[in-house]
């Protein structure tokens, strides 16, 4: 498969200007975007307060990953990703505006958060294939690993400001107010995106499909068979679809495993103690970069790592056990995500990459809904009830090890993810077709390294 490129790249990208300019803008709209994702979703648990619906808040905002990948990858790897990152972020920014407007006139429903969630998600599906796209076609790749600790930087940021910021603000200008500086902060991600000039390359086209009119089903599939003709790749993906599933289903349960105990103060330390984990694990990237040789083992390697976070921040009752746990499974995958991004984007041509991020993203989330779906009832109607004084599990071992109250039904399914996933992690680890996929492509032609 030969891509080629219609327009050169700008000089600016023998350096790391370019992806600066748009990464900068895009931390200070995810920066405003959590604070009012903070905010929405405390309102939600504290106006049902149960389980379930605050996990449906998961799922809504899960589903769009799923059901418009294709679509997004179609667009991220034939039309202008420039433009379909300024859409999506407008869009974002009237979802937004929206929700404002319901707080304000005192509207707003539980029933109506699933709705707004879906629709914002469904514009960070089409913006994410893009940007995802555009950054090897801008950054020499022997900084790639210092571009990939620098968006796993802003993630951190983004999970560990905002609680903090939040909980500050909240009692001073309400959710309404922190709506308003989300809504603020999308010109940021707007004017970054205009500063910078993003190289137009041709999309990848499977062997007999040239110049025939190219659909989003096919777009789809041909997602599917590159990664699949890339041996190893499709089983590592089914792997992350795996793990997604069990870090969801446990992280899912995390506002109600904390809130009966530590209250919504309580909820915001541990987010910020998670946001300080993915922050030091990001950081370590950008200072250190990820490993030269050997990345998926060594990301796998670090999933067991977050695995065992998992399973001690459900193992006892506090703060304590939770933020460790949080902290330290954080802090594994940012390190071991960041290495296994520089292989996606250096084992997959530049006209592939929006479609084979879309069908990753696709499969690997594809599990998600149903974490979303059976954490919730499980922890109100089987866990939680269980450790419960008096409760079917109060007298036993796990009772005894575990502690009894509420919450820690949804501590005792934190360790039974983070025990699954560790037993799975170790089997995959042992796999020796792993190595496989290390072997990068020759640059690609227009490319900061190209020619």
């Amino acid at each position: 498969m030969q891509e080629n490129v219609t327009e050169p790249a700008s000089s600016q990208a023998k350096s790391l200007r370019p992806f600066l300019l748009i990464w900068s803008g895009q931390l200070v709209s995810m920066l405003g975007t959590g604070l009012s994702s903070f905010g929405l979703l405390v309102w939600l648990l504290s106006t049902t307060r149960e389980a379930t619906p605050y996990a449906l808040a998961f799922l809504t905002a899960t589903l769009p990953g799923i059901l418009f990948a294709p679509a997004a990858g179609h667009l991220a790897d034939r039309r202008d990703r420039r433009l379909v990152m300024i859409v999506a972020d407008s869009f974002d920014a009237l979802i937004t505006l929206a929700v404002a407007i319901l707080v304000f006139t005192e509207a707003l429903r539980p029933w109506m958060v699933y709705i707004l969630t879906f629709l914002s998600s469904t514009s960070q599906t089409f913006q994410e294939p893009a940007w995802s796209a555009a950054v090897p076609s801008i950054v020499p790749r022997d900084r790639l690993d210092r571009a990939n600790g620098l968006a796993s930087l802003s993630q951190a940021l983004a999970s560990l400001i905002p609680p903090l910021l939040a909980g500050l603000l909240f009692s001073a200008i309400g959710l309404k107010g922190l709506l308003v500086i989300d809504f603020v902060t999308y010109f940021f991600a707007l004017g970054g995106i205009l500063l910078v000039r993003l190289p137009r390359i041709q999309a990848t086209e499977a062997p007999g499909t040239e110049g025939k009119r190219a659909t989003i089903l096919g777009d789809a599939l041909f997602g599917f068979r590159y990664m699949a003709g890339i041996k190893g790749m499709l089983g590592l993906v089914c792997y992350f679809a795996f793990v997604n599933f069990c870090l969801n289903f446990a992280m899912v349960l995390l506002g109600p495993m904390v809130l009966p105990a530590g209250g919504s103060a309580g909820l915001g330390i541990v987010q910020s103690v998670f946001g300080l984990g993915a922050l030091a694990g990001g950081l370590a990237v950008a200072v250190f970069g990820g490993p030269r040789k050997n990345r998926i083992p060594f990301l796998v390697a670090c999933l067991g790592v977050a695995a065992l976070g998992v399973m001690a921040a459900g193992l006892r009752p506090g703060l304590a056990w939770a933020g460790a746990g949080v902290f330290l499974m954080i802090f594994a995958i940012q390190v071991g995500g960041a290495a296994s991004q520089k292989v996606f984007q250096t084992r997959i041509e530049a006209g592939a990459q929006g479609r084979t991020k879309a069908a990753r993203s696709m499969l690997s989330t594809s599990l998600m809904p149903l974490a979303f779906l059976s954490a919730g009832p499980l922890v109100d109607r089987l866990a939680g009830p269980a450790l419960l004084p008096g409760g079917s599990l109060s007298a036993s071992w796990v009772g005894r090890i575990l502690g009894l109250g509420e919450g820690r039904g949804a501590g005792l399914l934190f360790v039974v993810s983070g025990t699954v996933l560790l037993i799975v992690t170790l089997a995959v680890l042992a796999s020796p077709g792993i190595r496989r996929l290390e072997a990068p492509l020759p640059p690609c032609p227009g490319s900061p390294d190209g020619v």
